[in-house]
């Protein structure tokens, strides 16, 4: 079984993983993304890291989109497919964790067919999935392997109690 977690900006989806990855006792794998907004300006990138990397270097090498002051997107497939999916590179005693998954990886099309292998696998896998509606989104959501949680502001203590203890079950 694989845990996807997805709900509105700011619910607490990704403080939520954190919390539970703090609980873990194996080892884990995968990515988390961050947006960063530039001082003085409505422009913005994102960039992914290593899940494992604490000092989470901001680089052109590890940045996925960008958005301008209008906010159109330009988007990096590539990174994608090369840098995310090396760190998708699982082991067998793992978790991989995926924080997040969203729109900006409609074309990295090698990085979409890991995440499917993946959620075909048995390493568990618990994501954040960005809340709205998009193909791949969609159909990792209606994967036969997954259980979706939708977090709210009002159930987020309830889910991560849930989630704690079936991760302790990992």
């Amino acid at each position: 079984m694989h845990i996807l977690i997805t709900g509105k900006m700011g619910v607490g989806k990704t403080t939520l993983v954190q919390r539970l990855i703090k609980e873990m006792r194996q080892p884990i794998t995968g990515f988390v993304t961050k947006k960063v907004t530039h001082f003085g300006s409505q422009l913005s990138s994102v960039h992914i890291h290593s899940v494992t990397d604490e000092l989470r270097l901001l680089s052109d090498a590890n940045c996925v989109g960008r958005c301008d002051e209008a906010g159109a997107y330009a988007v990096y497939p590539n990174v994608f497919d090369t840098l995310g999916v090396k760190y998708l590179e699982a082991v067998s005693d793992s978790v991989v964790i995926m924080d997040e998954l969203g729109f900006m990886e409609r074309e990295a099309e090698v990085f979409k067919q890991r995440v499917l292998s993946l959620l075909d696998g048995e390493i568990p896998v618990i994501a954040v999935v960005k809340d709205r509606e998009a193909p791949f989104l969609e159909k990792i959501k209606a994967h036969e392997n997954v259980v979706l949680y939708h977090v709210t502001l009002e159930n987020r203590e309830a889910v991560y109690r849930q989630l704690s203890l079936e991760v302790k079950q990992l």
